[in-house]
């Protein structure tokens, strides 16, 4: 059974922690000390599978790092973690969400694009910028959405 818990900055888990050295490259970014920021983890079967994290910069919501450990659901616990750090930052009052991406990642950019991420004017760290303006809806996969299509 798939589940999922936010951190919060201050919030002293191991989950996280192991988490974070697994994934040292994709969280290179992320400032830890951050006191406004949001670390998601989701479960398989009670073992933690995925770190993404929230941060606010600048006034700003920035997905700063998304990892899932290689298991069977992997895309589809991705999409549910882009889907659930999207609503956190809507729910902290939010407008809309910031995501820095390589410019060389297409498959990445489109994974993005698919929840209606779009290149934006602001650029952090000269990295390709992309934001999702408002809170998230629908299904979380698209092939559920082709399935109500039929």
């Amino acid at each position: 059974m798939i589940h999922n818990k936010f951190y919060r900055h201050d919030d002293k888990n191991q989950d996280v922690n192991l988490l974070r050295n697994r994934f040292k490259e994709e969280f290179s970014s992320a400032d830890f000390r951050n006191n406004f920021s949001y670390n998601l983890v989701i479960y398989d079967d009670n073992k933690p599978v995925c770190l993404g994290r929230l941060e606010m910069k600048s006034g700003l919501f920035v997905i700063v790092g998304l990892s899932v450990d290689e298991i069977q659901q992997a895309d589809k616990v991705r999409d549910l973690a882009v889907r659930l750090l999207i609503r956190k930052a809507a729910d902290s009052g939010a407008q809309g969400v910031y995501v820095k991406l390589s410019g060389h990642a297409e498959a990445e950019i489109d994974f993005y694009k698919s929840f209606g991420f779009q290149l934006a004017n602001k650029n952090f760290h000269e990295e390709f910028t992309y934001y999702r303006h408002g809170d998230i809806s629908g299904d979380c996969c698209p092939e559920k959405a082709n399935e109500k299509k039929r």
